[in-house]
């Protein structure tokens, strides 16, 4: 989160030197960094903990943790669709923090916190 806050806090900076026009002069590049933490986080930690739920479970009990462990993912998903909501409505939705205009919202506030 305090990656994508930092490459979300550089792009507003660049929105706003130019003007706000689309396209922005910045490279994809510059993605980078957050989407290797989080490509790496899902090779590690999903991978490690299927396994375990695999390996570690009874006979009579694999197919059920590896529900479990797929509704986990989903709660996660769902979850964060809920704190998505919640934090549109309580920063002034359409002028807060998820703008509809990515260039006037505040992303980089909505990942700090």
């Amino acid at each position: 989160m305090g990656a994508a806050a930092l490459c979300e806090r550089k792009r507003l900076a660049v929105a706003k030197a130019n003007g706000g026009s689309n396209p922005l002069h910045i490279s994809v590049f510059f993605l980078l960094p957050q989407f290797i933490l989080v490509g790496s986080a899902i090779a590690f930690v999903y991978n490690g903990q299927l396994d375990f739920f695999i390996t570690e479970s009874p006979k009579g009990m694999k197919t059920i943790s590896t529900g479990l462990f797929v509704s986990t993912l989903s709660f996660g998903f769902f979850f964060s669709s809920l704190l998505v909501s919640i934090a549109n409505k309580l920063t002034g939705g359409k002028d807060g923090w998820l703008a509809s205009s990515i260039n006037s919202g505040r992303l980089d506030t909505y990942f700090c916190c």
